[in-house]
């Protein structure tokens, strides 16, 4: 996501941080036009890289899961529901958001593991 840093990953979170600004800057620049920019920022997710960096050993997804107050991963759908939720026509007066979904893990993001 755009807020959280972790250890020996500085190009991704830096490029997540810079994911976090374009949005912003974007929905300023195009709030004229009446286009509304907003970012999705999920927590660990059964992605290629995630399930790669379980398979080299570079994260357990048992610690991963600990972390996380609802027990497991997000699928990709779930991420694909939290973009659907900010589409209607009701949120249009909601630009320039990064919403983290990250399944109750950022209240918990500085408390030890379950």
């Amino acid at each position: 996501n755009t807020e959280a840093a972790f250890p020996q990953r500085a190009s991704y979170c830096v490029a997540k941080a810079g994911m976090g600004m374009l949005t912003k800057v974007l929905a300023i620049e195009w709030a004229q036009h009446g286009i509304r920019v907003n970012a999705v920022g999920p927590a660990h997710t059964e992605t290629e890289m995630t399930l790669q960096n379980i398979q080299r050993g570079v994260v357990s997804v048992d610690a991963l899961q600990k972390r996380i107050p609802l027990g497991r991963l997000a699928k990709p759908m779930d991420i694909a529901n939290a973009v659907a939720f900010w589409s209607p026509r009701k949120r249009a007066l909601l630009p320039a958001r990064c919403c983290m979904w990250m399944a109750g893990i950022w209240p918990m993001a500085f408390c030890k593991p379950r």
